[in-house]
């Protein structure tokens, strides 16, 4: 088997971050001696090897908007924690309470916590979920 073709099989083998970058490491260090052929044989591999990464992203992502939709339809969402009960309808994350109120950037919340203006009773830190802060979803005024 040619060293080119070897290469661009261990390219579209590659199913993993880890296998991808082995692979293109072995293509970038046989382009550098290649002759032109070879080349473009194998920058049309390297460029069908991203093609179907990004296809793959592409219906990930959609999956992962399908399930957010889902998510959000549910109006009955509560987490409980300490034998209090928060709906989500009424608690979010400080990024979605930036979407929610059109707020620029998260550090700006984060700066209101900080100072106070929103009060800690509105605050709840999930340790549970990687120490995940919701925000009650109330407009609050600096």
């Amino acid at each position: 088997m040619k060293v080119t073709e070897k290469i661009i099989k261990n390219l579209q083998k590659a199913n993993t971050l880890e296998e991808y970058n082995l692979a293109t490491k072995a293509c970038n260090k046989f382009f550098i001696k290649a002759n032109e052929d070879d080349k473009a044989v194998i920058k049309a591999a390297i460029h069908e090897s991203i093609q179907r990464i990004r296809a793959s992203v592409k219906v990930l992502h959609q999956e992962t908007e399908k399930i957010i939709a889902e998510y959000h339809v549910q109006k009955n969402v509560i987490i409980e924690l300490d034998n209090k009960k928060y709906p989500l309808s009424e608690w979010v994350t400080i990024k979605d309470y930036c979407k929610k109120f059109e707020i620029k950037s998260t550090s700006n919340i984060a700066n209101w916590i900080k100072r106070g203006i929103v009060p800690s009773e509105n605050i709840v830190e999930i340790q549970g979920l990687n120490n995940l802060k919701l925000i009650k979803a109330v407009p609050y005024l600096p």
